[in-house]
């Protein structure tokens, strides 16, 4: 067994999938984004309620083609 080629595999999944992570912690953001990142994941971090408000509405208001809804979310309840 081929250790590299598994850990490769493994996150083949989420390489270049848009993720949406939401929590109120920015440790946990920050390691998130640290995480993902890693793993080659395009993400937006979102901190509460009001900034995903404004992420909404500025993708809404996009001039230029863009991936409007996430692959992924990730929440904290």
């Amino acid at each position: 067994m081929l250790p590299a080629r598994n850990a490769r595999v493994k996150y083949l999944f989420i390489f270049n999938r848009l993720t949406s992570v939401i929590d109120n912690d920015p440790l946990i953001l920050d390691g998130m984004r640290t995480l993902l990142g890693g793993w080659g994941c395009d993400m937006t971090l979102i901190r509460d309620g009001a900034q995903l408000k404004d992420w909404c509405n500025h993708i809404s208001r996009a001039q230029t083609p863009v991936r409007i809804l996430p692959d992924i979310i990730l929440a904290d309840y």
